[in-house]
């Protein structure tokens, strides 16, 4: 942290808020629903609601590979995330695919058989 935000508040998940963003098919959105279910009980604030995405402190996009027009969209979220300094973590089957698109620089990635893990995932 390069202000003078006290660390301890800073590392409580209770003071941070975490947007969710799903796309594709059933399985995707149940995931989306165990993740927030998870972060929640560990202490997050969790939102689906885009108009609160610009003060959320982490993105958490979940995309299926099964709905093409669902990953056009999902790849312009990690810009658009990146460009508001985010941090962000993609899970579902779509980051699982081609694993070195530029995208995927600098940001968490979370398979379908990590969800389990999310909460530590987003604690790092």
């Amino acid at each position: 942290r390069t202000d003078n935000t006290d660390m301890a508040t800073f590392c409580k998940p209770e003071t941070k808020t975490i947007y969710v963003k799903t796309w594709g098919c059933s399985h995707n959105i149940s995931d989306s629903e165990y993740m927030m279910g998870l972060l929640s009980k560990h202490g997050y604030n969790v939102t689906m609601d885009e108009e609160r995405s610009d003060s959320a402190d982490l993105w958490l996009l979940n995309s299926c590979t099964v709905k093409g027009p669902s990953e056009e969209h999902f790849f312009n979220l990690i810009r658009k995330a990146k460009s508001k300094n985010k941090c962000v973590v993609a899970a579902g089957c779509v980051p699982q695919g081609d694993k070195h698109r530029a995208e995927y620089r600098d940001i968490s990635i979370v398979g379908v058989q990590q969800i389990d893990n999310i909460a530590h995932v987003v604690d790092e």
